[in-house]
């Protein structure tokens, strides 16, 4: 057991939903957002001509004089641009003892994400979990050395990794995510990945779509991608899904 310290994680927000995405979909877990990210830059530090084109590509943002202001533009597998739809600004910073008191005893499951939560000591919030019965998953963008996390592969085979890379995605951390999570759109080029990316034996192809709507076009992309590559999943956004279904009576 590692030692537990009053270390306060900078949480963006925290809530209980169904896992929306992967091999997780429809497993009910609690979510754990920490702030900070790896691979973001605000919209101000792309050329005119980039920026046209990510309005084009996200017309819910299209003449607005005023974006929100955690939205900033995410550089994902292949150099490819998109806007970042996560609130990851810092609400709250929370200990240990703190964050596992709001996770419900009956929840099998917890996910903790960003952001980019491998910025910060894991190794002691996961023992918590653990020592509460609960599995553990992380989302990364692939862009920090697990190293800096795990210490030793026994400490990492001991939650569930998933690797949606981002542009500076690291070979060893591809390699070693339980699943890769691809987004996709019109620009998407397996030829522009990693290697490693595409040798992982599970893979998931995701629509790229904006926060509030389900792309049709890039999830019929994801069925196309899926006739040349048929060892491919599909990811659906379920927790969106569920949202424009359900709106305001989701639970």
């Amino acid at each position: 057991m590692h030692e537990e310290k009053e270390y306060r994680y900078p949480i963006s927000e925290d809530f209980l939903s169904d896992q929306g995405e992967g091999s997780h979909s429809g497993q009910v877990q609690h979510f754990i957002r920490l702030s900070s990210c790896t691979v973001g830059k605000p919209l101000s530090k792309f050329s005119k001509e980039q920026q046209e084109k990510l309005f084009k590509s996200y017309p819910t943002f299209s003449g607005t004089n005023v974006l929100p202001v955690y939205t900033e533009v995410c550089s994902i597998a292949g150099g490819r641009l998109m806007f970042c739809d996560t609130d990851y600004r810092v609400k709250e910073r929370l200990t240990i003892k703190e964050i596992t008191a709001r996770v419900d005893r009956k929840t099998r499951a917890v996910c903790i994400s960003g952001g980019e939560p491998m910025n910060f000591p894991l190794l002691p919030l996961i023992d918590a979990f653990h020592a509460l019965d609960k599995e553990v998953n992380i989302e990364t963008s692939g862009t920090v050395s697990l190293e800096k996390v795990f210490p030793t592969f026994t400490t990492r085979a001991a939650v569930w990794i998933t690797c949606s890379p981002k542009l500076g995605a690291l070979p060893d951390v591809v390699k070693n995510s339980n699943e890769i999570k691809l987004l996709i759109d019109e620009d998407f080029n397996p030829d522009a990945l990693i290697p490693e990316i595409l040798a992982h034996p599970l893979i998931f192809v995701q629509p790229i779509n904006n926060e509030n709507t389900i792309s049709i076009p890039h999830l019929q992309l994801c069925l196309d991608w899926q006739k040349k590559y048929p060892n491919w999943r599909l990811s659906l956004q379920l927790h969106k899904i569920l949202e424009l279904v359900l709106g305001e009576h989701i639970r």
